[in-house]
């Protein structure tokens, strides 16, 4: 995890403002949810904080540093439009992106177990079965159990 702060950041397309004068402090460990109304600029802030876009003046720091230019492996959104591949299983969901780094099956792995302790993944399995999940379709679930599936994508 990390700090991430905001400091007087403004994004325009053409003569539209689309972020203005935007401050932040989020803290290490903080879990942070951005909602706003259709086209107010979230997707907007969070492409900045990817990398994906530059803001037209201001700064975004991560642990005091700027966003480098391109996205990283340190950084992750989920939307709250669904991008699981239905004919995949939900294991095979969350290494997808691992997949496409050209990285081995036993790299993918010890990331995946790396950012989830075995311990966390044992607890989840008493609560809610992630055990069957991780080995199921994954266009098999409801929209909720999507968003979890589609976290564990952000996190690999």
């Amino acid at each position: 995890m990390a700090r991430v702060t905001v400091k007087g950041l403004w994004k325009r397309y053409g003569d539209s403002v689309v972020l203005e004068n935007i401050n932040l402090d989020f803290a290490d460990h903080e879990f942070v949810t951005i909602v706003g109304a259709s086209g107010c600029g979230k997707t907007t802030f969070l492409r900045i904080l990817l990398g994906m876009e530059q803001p037209t003046r201001g700064k975004l720091l991560i642990d005091g540093s700027p966003v480098p230019p391109e996205p990283g492996p340190d950084r992750g959104i989920v939307f709250q439009e669904y991008a699981l591949y239905p004919w995949l299983t939900v294991r095979k969901n969350i290494l997808f992106g691992l997949e496409r780094q050209n990285m081995s099956v036993p790299e993918r792995e010890k990331i995946v177990i790396s950012k989830i302790p075995a311990k966390r993944i044992a607890d989840a399995d008493d609560i809610v079965g992630v055990a069957i999940l991780l080995a199921s379709p994954a266009g098999s679930y409801i929209s909720g159990q999507v968003l979890v599936i589609d976290g564990g994508r952000s996190i690999t």
